[in-house]
């Protein structure tokens, strides 16, 4: 994970988060805008949730309660997912209790190795030992 103070931050952010002319969508089951609904068994109804949007076929973005990320990822068959080059600022919430659950998100993150689509239309990334991220597309 890479942390920024704020103003490289912004910069490092819109590099990473804008596609390139060239480069292919995101697939079409990914494509688009996702909600968090339960990170680690965490329900996150009463917090706002984290976004995250796949933009490209290597990309994806998105906002929490406090900033904005970036990230690569990468795609191993149907069921594969690593993301890796994630891009967040150093200190973004005030709050240290928002921040330690935007951290446990971040961490979660970073360990996802595999993803599934549910019937019910979930997309659950999954990692091999810290738990798992539950999405619900944007509205």
């Amino acid at each position: 994970m890479t942390l920024l103070h704020p103003g490289a931050f912004a910069a490092a952010l819109f590099a990473l988060s804008v596609p390139a002319a060239a480069d292919p969508p995101a697939p079409t089951e990914l494509r688009g805008t996702w909600v968090a609904q339960e990170v680690v068994g965490d329900r996150l109804h009463q917090h706002t949730p984290p976004t995250l949007t796949f933009s490209d076929a290597t990309r994806l973005s998105g906002q929490t309660q406090c900033s904005a990320y970036a990230a690569r990822y990468d795609r191993y068959g149907e069921r594969g997912l690593s993301i890796r080059s994630l891009i967040r600022p150093r200190h973004a919430c005030a709050d240290a209790v928002a921040q330690a659950r935007i951290d446990r998100y971040f961490n979660t993150l970073e360990d996802v190795t595999t993803m599934a689509l549910r019937e019910d239309g979930a997309l659950v990334l999954r990692t091999p030992a810290s738990g798992s991220i539950t999405f619900r597309r944007a509205e």
